[in-house]
């Protein structure tokens, strides 16, 4: 018996129903056997706001947004924090470049960190960190919102087809799994 089947008393008469709704039962034991626990959840809302603060008493006016799976709760405990930055001021003879650079500075100065790094040569650039006290890790962008974007038309999604999201933690998962097998496949194409 997998260790998802949370009550395996049930199991025998679990047996006794048609395999459709076995597998659907199973697939939702499953994504709440994967899904981050409260002290898990715990942590990620304390990185958030510690991130936060930092953002703020750099730039007052500024709005920090999570999104991606942290937005839309189809994370795993080792799904990553995407966090957008909005209005941050930049003066004219600035670009996000320099934004992405001083506040990867702060961060520096500001949070325990293992990694970090400012990427400024991606198309949307952002700022990578591993938090060292929850070992999560951050990405951080500035002034683009289409993560955010995104993120809302999956929560409106989610809300439409509730399958969505167990469907989406499965095959998250196995992809998860599988990266290296992915990755070489792909790679080897070329």
């Amino acid at each position: 018996i997998p260790p998802w089947i949370t009550d395996r008393s049930k199991n025998s008469l679990e047996r006794k129903a048609p395999p459709l709704v076995r597998l659907h039962n199973e697939i939702l034991q499953f994504c709440q056997f994967i899904s981050p626990t409260k002290e898990e959840l715990a942590a990620r809302i304390k990185t958030i706001d510690e991130i936060k603060r930092v953002v703020l008493s750099h730039w007052p006016e500024a709005k920090v947004h999570v999104f991606g799976s942290q937005l839309t709760n189809i994370l795993l405990p080792s799904s990553d924090i995407d966090i957008a930055v909005l209005d941050v001021p930049i003066a004219p003879d600035e670009t996000v470049t320099d934004a992405i650079l001083s506040l990867t500075d702060r961060i520096r100065h500001s949070i325990p960190v293992s990694y970090l790094e400012a990427v400024v040569n991606a198309r949307v650039p952002i700022i990578k960190y591993d938090h060292t006290e929850s070992n999560l890790s951050v990405d951080i962008c500035i002034n683009h919102d289409s993560g955010l974007r995104t993120g809302e038309l999956i929560l409106k999604a989610s809300e439409q087809y509730p399958p969505l999201k167990p469907l989406s933690l499965v095959l998250k998962t196995f992809l998860v799994s599988n990266k290296e097998q992915f990755t070489r496949a792909l790679f080897s194409s070329f």
